[in-house]
């Protein structure tokens, strides 16, 4: 897309479900200011109150192929917080961003590959919760 898919909610992307399955978009990035190398990563949305942005979390992972860099991984998670100020909260959509070089940040204009999912409860919390439900009283563990 010409504005890149950092300006639209992925749930309104082509392709985009909740059920896990993941959709890969080629983008362009850009800048938030004139100055300065960070990224815009603000959502549009109808509401101006409204403030939805994606976050990096973690550091940026370099992408080797026979011991030799050739890109960078960075993985962001949708934050949403009803009005500017309050507390933004974590959704479970979430991007991983791929770009080409061995710069850790991408360049102003550069095509990037982003793969978009939303996560579901882990399968190990599913039954951490089932066997919770099961067996409310755990028994002793015998030494």
């Amino acid at each position: 897309t010409d504005k890149g898919i950092c300006y639209t909610h992925p749930k309104h992307l082509p392709g985009a479900t909740k059920d896990g399955t993941s959709i890969h978009f080629f983008h362009k990035t850009a800048n938030a200011y004139a100055s300065g190398q960070r990224k815009r990563r603000k959502i549009q949305t109808q509401h101006n109150e409204e403030d939805v942005r994606w976050h990096k979390t973690g550091k940026t992972k370099p992408i080797f192929d026979n011991g030799v860099q050739k890109g960078c991984k960075k993985i962001m998670v949708l934050y949403q917080s009803s009005h500017r100020g309050s507390k933004p909260v974590k959704s479970n959509w979430v991007m991983h961003q791929y770009h080409l070089g061995a710069e850790e940040d991408e360049r102003e204009g550069e095509y990037v590959v982003s793969k978009i999912f939303y996560q579901q409860q882990k399968q190990t919390e599913k039954i951490d919760d089932y066997m919770a439900a099961e067996e409310p009283n755990p028994l002793p563990i015998q030494h």
